[in-house]
Order: C-alpha cells, then structure tokens, then sequence
C-alpha cells in the first residue's frame, strides 16, 4: 500500500512541471518571432497594418454637403 501512495505523490508532482514546461516554449517561441522582427528591422506595428477606414456613400454625402455649406 505505501508504494502506491508514493507513486500517486509521484504522477502528481510530475503534471505541474509539464504545464511549466508548455509555458515556457511558448515564451521561448514569442522571444524567437520578436527577435525575428527585430533583426529584419520590423515592428508589430508594421507587420500588423490596418486598413484605412473606407467611407460610405452616405457619409461622403453628408461630408460634401457640410463643406459646401461652410464657403
């Protein structure tokens, strides 16, 4: 019976240590794509750029309309 016992001790100390293992690849593996960027001289900003805003029809309507009455 205390074999037993030791070995559950055992599976259970072992599950935390590969939940660390898993978080620190995963930090590893963010370090290696920043340093990526860094060395061919990108940021995030410039890998993730977003598009310009696109204006409805409406909108430039309403836009037009404002300018014309402002002369």
């Amino acid at each position: 019976m205390p074999e037993e016992t030791k070995n559950e001790e055992a599976k259970s100390e072992e599950e935390p240590v590969e939940a660390e293992e898993t978080e620190a690849s995963e930090e590893s593996e963010e370090k290696k794509q920043k340093d990526i960027m860094l060395r061919s001289g990108l940021s995030k900003k410039d890998t993730a750029p977003s598009a310009p805003r696109r204006f409805t029809p409406e909108e430039i309507a309403a836009y037009l309309k404002a300018q014309k009455k402002k002369k």
